[in-house]
């Protein structure tokens, strides 16, 4: 019963996709304001040259067995804190091209969170990444303990499964030289030429 549903859901997500009524069209407005706040950062370059970096020296590429992919995340650690500033996001995550097509906020603090949310339209009260009281919207929003929150946002390439889901199925892993893959019991696998952790 699970599996039918949970098949009746993609197949659902993709219909909306292809008939223009995705979960993305309601924050058009939002994502066309925030494609053009981060002209900066829109690809590899413009984030190295504005101080993010990767944990590899050869990034890995988070693969999901089921759910598409994750991309390759870049970071600043010294920003990963209680302020929240959509322009400039934690984990910028880009494709195989180089292109930044999500990303991860991480923020710090229950005030932070809530302007982050705000910023996005959704309303979570327990950050347990069910799904927005709000919008009744799958989402990844999630308080990993000691008042850290997390949220993926999907702005610069449409997520069929939702734009704040976890991982993308339109983003694809298969140039990737590193992959890190996720399998369905929650374990992970490095596949390629993967470098050891450089910080």
């Amino acid at each position: 019963m699970k599996r039918i549903k949970k098949i009746t859901f993609l197949f659902v997500c993709q219909f909306l996709l292809f008939t223009g009524f995705a979960f993305g069209d309601h924050y058009d407005e939002i994502f066309a304001k925030l494609k053009n706040d981060t002209q900066h950062i829109k690809n590899v370059a413009g984030l190295v040259l504005n101080g993010w970096y990767t944990k590899r020296e050869t990034p890995a590429c988070k693969y999901h067995e089921k759910m598409g992919t994750m991309g390759y995340h870049f970071r600043k650690d010294w920003k990963m804190d209680k302020t929240f500033d959509p322009t400039e996001p934690e984990e910028p995550i880009v494709d195989t091209n180089g292109n930044l097509v999500g990303a991860e906020y991480v923020v710090y603090g229950d005030a932070a969170a809530v302007s982050m949310l705000n910023y996005f339209h959704l309303a979570h009260t327990d950050g347990s990444g069910e799904g927005d009281v709000k919008t009744n919207m799958p989402t990844s929003f999630e308080h990993k303990g000691e008042g850290k929150y997390e949220l993926h946002v999907w702005a610069w390439q449409k997520n069929p499964m939702g734009p704040f889901m976890h991982f993308n199925p339109t983003v694809s892993c298969e140039k990737a030289v590193c992959r890190q893959i996720v399998h369905k019991d929650g374990s992970k696998t490095f596949v390629g030429e993967c470098s050891q952790l450089s910080k």
